[in-house]
C-alpha cells in the first residue's frame, strides 16, 4: 500500500508541476527541456511553498495541507487551460521534436534513465537524509515552526534556512511515518529526477544541445572534473 500512495504522491506533485508550468509558460515560449524542469522545479515549489505558508501561520496539520495543495492545484489548473491550451501546448511540443528529434530523444532518454534508477528505497540512507527526515517529523509534530530543536541531544535554534525543504519533508511524513524509507524515497525520487531535468535545461540553454544530456549524466555519475571540480554520487544515490 505504501508503493501505491508514493506513486499517487509523486504524480500529484509532477501534476501540480505540469499546471504551474502551464500556468507560467504559454506555448512556445520555452523549449521542452527547460519546460520539463520548470515542471519539477514548480511542482516542488507549490509542494513546499504551500506547506511553508501553513507552518509560519501555525495550522501545518494534514487536514489543512491537503486542503491547501488541492485549492492551489485547481486554481494553477485553471490558469494553465486558459494560458496554455493542451491542444496548443501539444502542438508547439511536437514542432519542437520535429525540428530536433535526436537530440531531444537522446535528452529525454538521459533524464528517464536517471528517474527510472532512482526507483529503487534507500535501503542505508546516510546521517543526513535521517537527520533532515527528523526534521520534518518535528514540524509535523507540532504544526509549526518550534522554538526550539532537539539535535543529538541538545537543544538548538531550529534550522529556518531549510524551512521549505523541513515542510516538504514534514507533509510527506503525514503519509509515510509508519514508512520511513518510503517517503525519503519519494523525495529523493523528485530531487534527483528535477536535478537532472535541470541540468538538460541548463546545458540546452547553453547551446550545447546533442551534448546537454552528458550534464546530467555527469552529475550522478560520481567523478573527479577539470578545474578541482568533484561529483559525489553517494550525494546523489
Amino acid at each position: 500500500m505504501s508503493i501505491a500512495i508514493a506513486v499517487v504522491v509523486a504524480a500529484a506533485a509532477v501534476a501540480a508541476g505540469v499546471a504551474a508550468s502551464g500556468a507560467v509558460y504559454p506555448p512556445g515560449s520555452v523549449s521542452l527541456p527547460t519546460r520539463l524542469a520548470a515542471v519539477f522545479g514548480l511542482g516542488y515549489a507549490v509542494w513546499a511553498l504551500t506547506p511553508t505558508l501553513l507552518a509560519v501561520a501555525h495550522a501545518f496539520v494534514a487536514p489543512a495541507v491537503a486542503a491547501a495543495l488541492a485549492a492551489v492545484a485547481a486554481v494553477l489548473a485553471v490558469l494553465a487551460v486558459r494560458r496554455c491550451p493542451p491542444r496548443a501546448l501539444l502542438r508547439s511540443l511536437r514542432e519542437q521534436v520535429g525540428a530536433d528529434r535526436a537530440a531531444l530523444g537522446v535528452g529525454l532518454a538521459a533524464v528517464a534513465l536517471i528517474a527510472v534508477a532512482r526507483l529503487h528505497v534507500p535501503f542505508n540512507p546516510t546521517h543526513g537524509a535521517w537527520r533532515y527526515w527528523a526534521d520534518g517529523l518535528e514540524l509535523a509534530a507540532v504544526g509549526h515552526v518550534p522554538a526550539a530543536s532537539l539535535q543529538w541531544g541538545v537543544l538548538h535554534p531550529p534550522a529556518i534556512s531549510k524551512l521549505a525543504g523541513n515542510a516538504f519533508t514534514g507533509e510527506l511524513s503525514f503519509l509515510f511515518a509508519a514508512h520511513a524509507l518510503m517517503g525519503m524515497a519519494v523525495a529523493l525520487w523528485f530531487a534527483v529526477t528535477a536535478y537532472a531535468a535541470g541540468l538538460w535545461a541548463l546545458g540546452w540553454e547553453l547551446g550545447l544541445r546533442r551534448t546537454a544530456p552528458i550534464l546530467p549524466i555527469a552529475g550522478v555519475a560520481g567523478s573527479n572534473l577539470p578545474l578541482g571540480l568533484h561529483l559525489n554520487a553517494d550525494s546523489i544515490f
